[in-house]
């Protein structure tokens, strides 16, 4: 038995787990019950004479295994006692003993807390305190905690701001509320206060969830960035993720495309793999999540894919606040996981008070940003025949076939007037002092750009804690989502880039998937007798078909979360054990109608099943003493992860009895779609860090993981992550304090390792693949060696020193974060070639090597703080310098197509040729270049054949007067040199507005959509600007002249014209918000009621041509107008 005080102050999150789960937990759930009921019906005996009170204590805890809390000084554990007592309860016990000492007991489980209860000098002991709460411009703040001290009964405020509770005359309240400075007040008898809460403009006393804890923003050395979601979810986007573009300094991110429920890459502070993953760990509410985005649990035996996002399954409206950890000092603690950064989630819980129900509605409508100017049928006409005659072959259209008899603008025909989006959420959350709790439900569907592609999510969250006693919480945090995406590939956009005006949608009721006869017959010369050949155009496909006779749908159910229990063993000191699961049930069916599409029905179904189950076992230690605090965690965690899948393909369905049913006898084709798989991975680890400060002036972290992977080779199953930092509170120290200008100064460094075990796969051992062969004049299959072990491969190991400081000034009106790091990866994977005597081509390795070294910066201003008006405006700064500086022994480059590997240059560098416009008529140098005609492209002849030395490294040597290979240079970097974002919130009375301008500078990339826009092959539909092509009489063009015979392109696109800036600066979001006056809002029972009016994507500024510098995509990026509504129970 031990003297110490206790808050009730708790969580509890119940979730239900998925299939076997629910019976644990009903078990385990039930035994606590019937535990606590049994233990207090429990009899003893016991006899004491003359004995001190905790003697008696101690015989009974030891007797019953009950628990006894000192909650008040003034117990006497001392004074002399006397009991004799048999075969009784402990209820009945302790009445017994604490009769006429003036003790009272609370028992609760098998937890007793004892104490004396305060005497009132009022001959009344309590009174109906009532009062308001307001902020400095007095307006009501609703919602804020009013709590009686010292014990757990409370309440909050109403819409109007008014509050009334019981309360001892003598007691003191505590008021806060999120983002205020909590105050405390002596009752004295009153029975009406008014409280002024000020708001809290220091961010340094923020919380900051870190790994296996959390930590004020004030006592961290490592570098942390932190948003909450209620300041950047604007608009409707399908994937959280998006919205962190321009938010967080050093998080650059990039959306892979505008395909509804798509997925995102973030990259935190440069890419540090070639070969490896540099995905970010996501931890949502302390559970590892792994993210598949842009792969794909499903075979792709058949062309079937998932371009969905696994993060979309995460309700942006639950989320509270997002923390990612940058340095390794912040990472080192998730091991192996953690050399990409990690972005920690929390998401909202239940609050102390009466139950609120908060429901949101957000209705958005989407259109293309930009679409290409093509060609219509006339000038589609003109471009065919110009490089019909440039290639000397007769024309198709003439006399009178250069009149068209359709114009079918083919992008309006796939693409939406307007696609609308509808984004519903209700929430129900609320609590006591015993049960918090947080129930929300979200629907979610985006209808694509595209005609017939869609996306819809159902979510259902549950977020339970309950304080079963003063030392036992229990919790379950539970998410479930039904996800289904009607997908129309990026592949029907190019279809629609290219397709033929001249033809109509339909022909006779009936799609044609590429032009035959009855198509040409609308233009044949009946004249000449001419009729065409397929050769004339391109086997362009007909995109409408696509869209109206082919089914694509994935469907993924998906449940994750985490159940935990929480046992106070000492003040203090608390152990927790948390059992995760995500399980992920996808399926994917494609259908191909025939109708002129195909000749047969063709199907394609997948199934896919993921496991991963985590268990996390932590001891965390809270002390503080003198000037001394210290913050512990030690644990254990081990997690699998395991997916299993097969499709099957099939021909000759039958329409009009669908999917699953199929013509007569025929399964033509069935072998080839079939596939069945499947892998598995493993993870044990163990941690440990501790925070340590003394004066609140200077800082320590240290911390260790060690992880044994299933991924790494037999000899080097475990790695050791170690990271230590520290920092100094320059502004505490009493030489300071005559500095008023400075409201805080903390100088931080730190140093660390990290990993990553994203090494793929079975990469370390020997593995068997299918192949096939002719024996004895029969297609046989079999099963041979394919994969060479390397029992050393290990993990990628990131070496990372962080310094930065932190400024506030003018009472932190303005803050400045500034971090600069120096980022060292090693052991990169790497597949050597080797002898193929061997009977193997290469084996993979740890030989490469990457750096990236960087700075920081992010500027916080509160321009103005008035009652009426506030301005605030934040600056974020980011520049990244990344370097190859190893690949294996001997080898300083490699060339693959477009792309360059090469010591001492970036990842991302573009390879290709530079040009010199085009050439003319008469040009000296179109000799030395194969095959070219004026109005070809004229390449720069940089280099000859270079001279190969003994020790295998190459000499350049002097032009040659040839283009080919040697002539390839560096033409551009595909990452930027820096990203930037400045964004505004603007609030007058009730009116707030807040905008969102980033970008990046200095990344190129090659316009692949370019070449084909000014493409003058006569086949496929272009863009106008190609009808100003090279004439001899228009020699002021960059358009090559029109042929269907070019032979000397080369390197296809790879060249610097092509090359474009893909620096933008965008005005990403904004939004206008109006919020009903609480008195108002009251009067229609609610205490919150808002509306609002967002854009995204509304002005993009832009050297580049495509359609999206930030994705280069050719999805279009959309526009989208969005109104919503928030209004709050």
């Amino acid at each position: 038995m031990e003297k110490r005080k206790t808050k009730q102050k708790c969580h509890f999150i119940f979730q239900r787990r998925s299939f076997r789960q629910p019976m644990l937990l009903c078990m385990l759930f039930a035994s606590l019950f019937f535990s606590t009921v049994i233990a207090q019906d429990q009899k003893i005996s016991i006899k004491q004479t003359n004995k001190q009170l905790s003697e008696v204590l101690n015989e009974i805890e030891s007797k019953t295994g009950f628990s006894f809390l000192v909650r008040s000084n003034d117990v006497n554990l001392k004074q002399t006692v006397s009991i004799d007592v048999t075969n009784k309860s402990v209820k009945d016990i302790l009445q017994t003993l604490f009769k006429d000492t003036g003790i009272n007991y609370e028992l609760n489980g098998k937890s007793v807390s004892i104490f004396i209860p305060q005497k009132s000098t009022n001959k009344s002991s309590s009174i109906n305190l009532s009062g308001t709460v307001n902020d400095e411009k007095g307006q009501p703040i609703i919602g804020s905690t009013i709590k009686i001290l010292g014990t757990t009964k409370g309440t909050i405020s109403d819409a109007n701001g008014k509050f009334s509770l019981e309360a001892p005359s003598d007691a003191k309240i505590e008021v806060s509320y999120v983002g205020y400075i909590t105050v405390q007040k002596e009752i004295n008898g009153k029975q009406s206060m008014n409280i002024v809460l000020s708001e809290n403009v220091n961010e340094l006393d923020q919380v900051v969830v870190i790994g296996y804890g959390t930590i004020k923003k004030k006592d961290l050395t490592g570098s942390v960035s932190s948003v909450k979601m209620s300041d950047i979810k604007q608009g409707t986007p399908s994937n959280f993720v998006s919205n962190l573009q321009g938010r967080l300094a050093g998080v650059e991110v990039r959306n892979n495309s505008s395909v509804p429920g798509a997925g995102v890459s973030i990259t935190v502070r440069g890419i540090n793999s070639i070969n490896g993953g540099n995905n970010p760990l996501y931890v949502i509410d302390g559970q590892p999540i792994n993210d598949n985005t842009g792969t794909t649990h499903i075979s792709s035996a058949y062309g079937g894919r998932e371009s969905v996002s696994d993060l979309s399954a995460i309700n942006p409206n639950d989320i509270e606040t997002i923390d990612v950890l940058k340095d390794a000092s912040a990472t080192a603690i998730y091991g192996a996981r953690g050399a990409s950064g990690v972005i920690l989630i929390t998401t909202k819980s239940g609050k102390l008070g009466k139950p609120v129900t908060e429901f949101n509605a957000n209705l958005g409508f989407a259109k293309p940003a930009k679409q290409y100017e093509l060609n219509d049928a006339v000038g589609f006409i003109a471009m065919n025949n110009a490089a019909l005659a440039g290639s000397n072959r007769p024309l198709y259209f003439k006399g009178d076939l250069v009149t068209p008899m359709y114009n079918t603008n083919w992008q309006s025909e796939i693409f939406r007037d307007l696609a609308p989006t509808k984004d519903f959420n209700l929430a129900f959350r609320g609590g006591n002092e015993r049960l918090l709790y947080n129930i929300s439900a979200n629907y979610f569907e985006q209808e694509g750009m595209v005609k017939n592609s869609d996306y819809t999510r159902f979510s259902l969250k549950t977020k339970l804690e309950n304080q079963v006693s003063t030392w036992l919480k229990l919790g379950v945090n539970m998410t479930g989502t039904h996800r289904v995406s009607n997908e129309k590939s990026n592949g029907i956009i190019g279809a629609a880039y290219g397709a033929y005006p001249i033809f109509p949608v339909l022909l006779n009721n009936i799609y044609v998937d590429r032009p035959n006869s009855q198509y040409y017959d609308l233009y044949n010369d009946a004249t000449t007798g001419t009729s065409w050949g397929v050769s004339a155009l391109d086997n362009s496909s007909n995109p409408m078909a696509s869209i109206n006779l082919a089914s694509d749908v994935s469907t993924v159910n998906r449940f994750f979360g985490n159940t935990f229990a929480e046992i106070t063993l000492l003040p203090g000191l608390k152990f927790k054990t948390m059992l995760g699961i995500d399980m992920d049930d996808s399926r994917y069916q494609m259908y191909n109608k025939t109708n002129g599409y195909n000749t047969v029905g063709v199907g394609f179904v997948a199934y896919s099943n993921v496991m991963d189950w985590i268990n996390e076992n932590t001891l965390s230690y809270v002390k503080s003493f003198n000037k001394h605090s210290i913050n512990a965690v030690i644990g254990q965690t081990a997690e699998r992860y395991r997916t299993d899948n097969a499709s099957l393909r099939a021909e000759y369905l039958n329409d009009n009895t669908g999917f699953y049913t199929f013509s007569g006898d025929k399964y033509q084709d069935l072998a080839r779609g079939k596939n069945v798989g499947g892998n598995q991975w493993s993870m044990a680890s163990f941690l440990g860090r501790i925070n340590y400060s003394f004066d609140s002036k200077y800082l320590l972290t240290v911390s260790m993981r060690a992880d044994g992977s299933s991924r790494f080779g037999a000899n080097n199953k475990w790695g050791y992550f170690p990271a230590a930092s520290g920092a100094w509170v320059m502004s505490e120290e009493s030489f300071m304090k005559s500095i008023k200008t400075i409201s805080s100064l903390k100088f931080r460094a730190g140093y660390g390792i990290t990993g990553s075990q994203e090494i793929g796969l079975y990469n370390s051992l020997a593995t068997l693949g299918e192949r096939n062969g002719v024996l004895n004049n029969i297609k046989a299959w079999g099963v041979v060696p394919d994969r060479i072990p390397n029992p050393d491969l290990s993990w990628e190991k990131t070496r990372q020193l962080n310094v930065g400081f932190d400024l506030g000034l003018f009472q932190n009106r303005i803050s400045l974060n500034t971090d600069f790091y120096v980022k060292n990866t090693t052991d990169l994977l790497y597949n050597l070639p080797i002898p193929l005597t061997s009977g193997y081509s290469s084996i993979t390795k740890n030989v490469g090597a990457v750096s990236n070294n960087g700075y920081e910066i992010t500027l916080t201003t509160r321009n103005i703080s008035k009652k009426d008006f506030n301005w605030t405006t934040n600056f974020i700064f980011s520049q990244n310098f990344n370097k190859v500086v190893k690949l294996r022994d001997g080898l300083t480059e490699v060339i693959n197509g477009g792309s360059l590997l090469r010591v001492g240059e970036p990842l991302g560098t573009i390879y290709g040729y530079k040009t010199d416009g085009l050439f003319s008529v008469g040009d000296p140098l179109l000799t030395q270049q194969l095959g070219a005609f004026p109005g070809d492209r004229k390449y720069v002849d940089l280099a000859g054949t270079p001279i190969n030395n003994p020790d295998g490294t190459k000499t350049a040597t002097a032009p040659d007067g040839k283009i080919n290979d040697y002539d390839r240079t560096i033409i551009g970097y595909s990452f930027p040199k820096f990203i930037a974002s400045i964004s505004n919130s603007i609030s007058y009375k009730s009116i707030e507005c807040n905008f969102l301008f980033q970008g990046s500078y200095g990344n190129k990339t090659i316009n692949w959509d370019k070449t084909w826009l000014e493409g003058v092959g006569g086949k496929g539909n272009v863009g106008k600007v190609a009808l100003n092509y090279w004439t001899p009489d228009n020699q002021n063009t960059n358009i090559e002249r029109p042929t269907q015979s070019r032979s000397n392109n080369y390197g296809g696109g790879n060249n610097d014209y092509y090359m474009e800036d893909a620096s933008y600066i965008r005005l990403r979001n904004l939004q206008i918000g109006y919020s009903l006056p609480a008195k108002i809002a009251s009067k229609l029972s609610m205490s919150n009621l808002k509306f609002s009016v967002a854009i995204d994507n509304l002005i993009t500024i832009t050297k580049y041509t495509g359609l999206d510098p930030d994705s280069y995509s050719n999805y279009p990026i959309p526009r989208t107008l969005s109104i919503g509504i928030n209004a709050t129970l």
